[in-house]
């Protein structure tokens, strides 16, 4: 009698493709949806820069020009600012898939070693119990140690995504507060002249 069980190695060959076929639905599909983001920033910012060229030829004086610039700046950057703010978000949903898959891998994984470990335990030869204790107390303590792992990098991902997602969010605010600074300032000089 075998000690390994054959099906249960072709299981596990059957679970590591899956996975590995999951992984790479996962790595395509934000790569897709970041090449769509970056495509459609790039014809954006084609069409605000002929527009701008545009603009820019019909200044006839300093103080025309002063005010265009500050106006095709904040576009820019409220352009700029959406693309990163795109981009953080695909990023945030593939490290989730990511996370789940690792996790779920893991479960399985640990499951069949486990399973693997009481089979050949059972077909052991007399003696050999203290041997496969020691072999389980060790799985047990590795099982604990790599849980315990996933729950802080689960918890460390959570708290860098919350930094990032307030640094988006302060800088965004700062755009606007700009936008409306340089608007208002702007309509102040035409109003003025």
């Amino acid at each position: 009698m075998s000690i390994i069980n054959r099906e249960l190695i072709a299981s596990s060959t059957q679970s590591a493709f899956d996975a590995l076929a999951q992984l790479s639905q996962i790595v395509l599909e934000s790569t897709e949806q970041a090449t769509q983001l970056s495509l459609k920033t790039s014809r954006a910012l084609l069409d605000k820069s002929v527009a701008s060229g545009q603009s820019i030829l019909g200044v006839r004086n300093a103080q025309d020009l002063g005010a265009l610039s500050t106006s095709l700046a904040q576009p820019l950057l409220a352009q700029t600012l959406d693309y990163s703010r795109g981009l953080f978000e695909i990023t945030n949903k593939t490290q989730a898939s990511l996370g789940k898959l690792l996790e779920s891998r893991y479960a399985t994984f640990r499951q069949s070693f486990d399973t693997l470990v009481d089979q050949a335990a059972k077909r052991s030869p007399t003696g050999s119990e203290a041997g496969f204790a020691v072999v389980k107390s060790v799985l047990s303590a590795t099982n604990t140690a790599v849980d315990a792992a996933f729950e802080r990098l689960s918890q460390a991902s959570k708290q860098a995504n919350a930094l990032a997602e307030a640094g988006v969010t302060r800088l965004s605010e700062a755009v606007i507060s700009s936008n409306k600074a340089a608007s208002s300032a702007s309509e102040s000089k035409r109003k003025a002249a």
